[in-house]
């Protein structure tokens, strides 16, 4: 993805306009606490992330941590997976051994930083409380997936490539990435009088 790197997030955008411009690209209000960490060559959210255990409840939890809220890319990808990508793209996981090595070790790693986001002693209470939620939130993978040669999201997939670089498939595979250098999506979404509902 083209000039875009975890480097832009110290730009100097309000929070609450943030909020505002994620709620116009998600198309939704109703979007828990977040922070930015990739922004876009414009300057707009493009991944954030969010708190994989954000309440007490020991049902509510996102396996996801970092979301694709870009809309160009969002539709991008949505085009490959509409058109059959996900079993092509489990495929050269299958057959190729350096990209499936690869993504056991991403998996893991995404796993790691989950742990690290939920903290030690909200771990140890679930381990107690809810042994499933806690399993779930420690071994697996992007998207929740516990087979590591399964895809289940393309976007999450991305987000987590934006943040940290060098996905195997998207480097295997670089038409999924896409060029945001004259991208004006977000100048439109956030034009005076646009609304969730109205975009």
């Amino acid at each position: 993805f083209a000039d875009i790197t975890s480097a832009n997030v110290g730009k100097p955008f309000a929070i609450v306009l943030d909020k505002e411009v994620v709620a116009l690209q998600l198309q939704r209000r109703d979007i828990q606490p977040f922070q930015v960490k990739v922004r876009c060559p414009a300057g707009y959210p493009a991944v954030i992330q969010t708190d994989p255990h954000p309440s007490s409840d020991s049902s509510r939890v996102f396996t996801t941590l970092y979301w694709l809220t870009c809309p160009a890319l969002t539709r991008h990808l949505s085009r490959f997976e509409s058109e059959g990508w996900i079993p092509r793209l489990e495929e050269t996981i299958r057959t190729r051994e350096p990209v499936r090595e690869s993504m056991n070790r991403l998996h893991q790693e995404y796993a790691d930083v989950r742990r690290e986001a939920v903290g030690h002693t909200k771990l140890s209470m679930l381990r107690h409380t809810a042994p499933g939620t806690a399993a779930s939130l420690e071994t697996t993978g992007i998207g929740g997936v516990a087979d590591f040669a399964h895809v289940k999201c393309l976007h999450a997939h991305a987000a987590y490539d934006l943040v940290r670089g060098g996905h195997p498939l998207f480097d295997a595979h670089p038409d999924l990435r896409m060029d945001l250098s004259n991208c004006t999506d977000c100048d439109r979404l956030t034009r005076p009088g646009v609304t969730p509902a109205a975009v």
